[in-house]
Order: C-alpha cells, then structure tokens, then sequence
C-alpha cells in the first residue's frame, strides 16, 4: 500500500505541473494574491509572541519562585507547583483555542486581535503586582483564554490570501516572524530579569 500511495503523490504532483498538449496543466494552481497587505498582521504577531515568551522565560519562573519561598514552600513543592501550573495554563489555552477562533469568524478579526494583545497585557500587568502565590496561579491560569492569537493570525492569512500560492508564502512570513519572537523572546527577558524581577511584565 505504502508504494502505491506514494506512487499517487508523485503522479499527483507531476500532474499539477506537467503541461498538456495544449499547455495547460492537469490541475490549476492558484497563484493569486492577498487582498491586502499582511506586513502589520506579521508586526503584531511578533510583538505578541516576543512580548508573551518575553514575560515567562525566565520572568515568571523567578516570580513563582519567590512567592513559592513566600509562602513557605520548599525547592521540591516549588516545582511540582509550578509544574501543575503551566500543566493548567497550557490546558486553558487548549481549549480556548478552537472558541477563540470560532469567535473571531462572528466579530471580526482585528477585534478579537485587539481583545488578545488587551489581554496580554492587562495579565502582564496583574503578574507583576500580584501579592500572592494564589493570585498570581490564577491571573496565569486565566490569561490562557486569551493567549491563543496565532490562531486568529493564521486565520487572517486564510480570509486575506485566497489563491494556495499566495497563502503558502504569507504562513512562511508568519512563522519567520514568530520563530524570531522565540529567539528574542528569552534574550530580552533573561536581559530585563537581570535588573528587576517584574520588568520583563512591563
């Protein structure tokens, strides 16, 4: 079966390409372009994503860490805790995903943008004030519902791009804009943490 099927891909992928006598191809390509510019929907979900890994690597494990020591904890509950906690947080986000997404199709994309990068920061500014281990578990847990705009952002590359090649070229400027949040994200937070525990929240 498995000589088969690839047998099928490769004719599949010949037949897309390969003139006709008539040079046409067996199945059309659609090389159309995006309704609209994406440049700025690639700025926000940098900014989004750089300022989000920013704030948690190394940020808020020290911050866990000393309201863990605040609260009596030793080194070994202190991780089993934290454990558990980005365990939830990720579980949240999970779930929230799908309905996330699903809300945008009925109020608008740029809303629900606006509504995710609202809520960054307003979890960003209540981990940094929080007073207290369970406080800032909860605002943590809370803030997965909104933390899911990669979501959103992908759709947005489907409503704006709807020729394949066109889409195919706009998710590689996404996920070059979002592989290069990942690697400045831990940079600047690990900077910023170096002079203050909470500045990477702000």
């Amino acid at each position: 079966a498995l000589p088969i099927s690839l047998a099928a891909r490769s004719y599949l992928c010949f037949a897309s390409v390969a003139p006709m006598a008539s040079g046409e191809p067996l199945l059309p390509i659609s090389t159309s372009r995006c309704r609209a510019p994406l440049e700025p929907l690639f700025l926000v979900a940098f900014v989004n994503t750089m300022s989000r890994i920013a704030a948690q690597t190394p940020a808020l494990c020290l911050l866990f860490q000393d309201h863990a020591e605040a609260s009596g904890l030793d080194l070994a509950s202190t991780v089993a805790a934290f454990g558990r906690l980005s365990a939830l947080r990720s579980l949240v986000e999970l779930a929230a995903t799908p309905l996330l997404a699903r809300w945008s199709d009925h109020t608008g994309r740029k809303g629900a943008l606006f509504l995710c990068s609202a809520g960054c920061c307003v979890e960003c500014i209540l981990l940094a004030t929080s007073s207290s281990l369970w406080s800032f578990s909860i605002v943590h847990i809370i803030g997965g519902l909104l933390a899911s705009h990669n979501a959103i952002e992908g759709s947005c590359i489907v409503d704006a791009c709807p020729g394949s090649m066109a889409r195919a070229e706009a998710f590689e400027r996404l996920f070059l804009a979002l592989g290069a949040a990942i690697i400045l994200g831990p940079a600047v937070g690990g900077e910023l943490s170096f002079h203050r525990r909470a500045a990477p929240f702000a």
